[in-house]
């Protein structure tokens, strides 16, 4: 049975994306697996010493994750949930757990706009980037509802055989969603894919736009305005829309684009 890993913290923002991914898991004929990691706090002294032990955080930590499948169990009494808790840096772990198990998706929180704890800078940005399995980031207050609309930002640039076209129809094809394919033209001018492009994706039809917009960031959020897709897909490269949204004007554009689940692909 295919496998939804979700990483959880515990907080608000954590439960809800773990609401979303039971259902999504659900939908999917799917199973669950609750992750959480935890880093062991020192005392900043000459010889650091742990504030807490490692047998009371794991203690502690399988309690948390215990009351957590307990109440995602009540909510989907059919869905097999399993979990598991590990000592050490979130990311290195998550890496091991997405090697060892081989996942269909990672999901992690986000707590859409404002505020301080906006977790585009920390985890789910960094496993947007990362990890190399499919992740979806869910933000809240973000209501499940089945998938049938998914906007892919591309940019048309550096493609080849290693890009990930069969990953890209394979999320099409399972969500049995349509996919509109966005291009930001920065210059003003229009711009097609080519013929290998259009190729690879045109088994599930895709519909393609162009949008002229000095920020890519800006250009992705006035579309998905007036379309109002299910999921946002990405494939995260070094001068694409991902990367956009970490110049100055990443706040704003978050704020636009928070509303929608971002699914990055590698």
């Amino acid at each position: 049975m295919n496998s939804i890993i979700i990483a959880t913290d515990f907080s608000q923002a954590a439960q809800h994306a773990a609401d979303y991914a039971a259902q999504l898991a659900t939908h999917l004929g799917a199973s669950l697996h609750l992750f959480h990691a935890f880093s062991i706090p020192f005392t900043y002294t000459e010889n650091p010493l742990p504030l807490i032990s490692l047998e009371e955080l794991t203690n502690i930590s399988e309690t948390e994750i215990a009351a957590e499948k307990a109440r995602l169990n009540a909510t989907f009494p059919q869905l097999p949930i399993s979990h598991s808790v590990h000592p050490g840096e979130i990311m290195d772990c998550l890496a091991e757990a997405v090697e060892n198990n081989d996942p269909l998706l990672v999901v992690v929180g986000s707590s859409g706009a404002g505020g301080n704890n906006l977790l585009w800078g920390s985890v789910a940005v960094q496993a947007l980037r990362q990890l190399p399995v499919a992740v979806l980031a869910v933000p809240m207050h973000t209501t499940w509802k089945p998938v049938k609309s998914i906007c892919f930002s591309a940019d048309y640039k550096n493609i080849n055989n290693h890009f990930p076209f069969e990953a890209v129809r394979k999320w099409i094809h399972t969500m049995q969603a349509s996919l509109d394919i966005v291009h930001i033209s920065q210059s003003g001018v229009s711009a097609t894919p080519d013929g290998y492009f259009q190729s690879e994706l045109s088994s599930v039809s895709p519909q393609y736009h162009t949008i002229s917009n000095a920020k890519l960031g800006d250009g992705v959020a006035e579309f998905l305005k007036e379309h109002n897709p299910d999921w946002l897909l990405i494939i995260p490269q070094k001068h694409g829309f991902f990367e956009s949204l970490f110049r100055r004007s990443r706040t704003e554009i978050l704020t636009k684009v928070s509303h929608v689940p971002v699914l990055a692909l590698h």
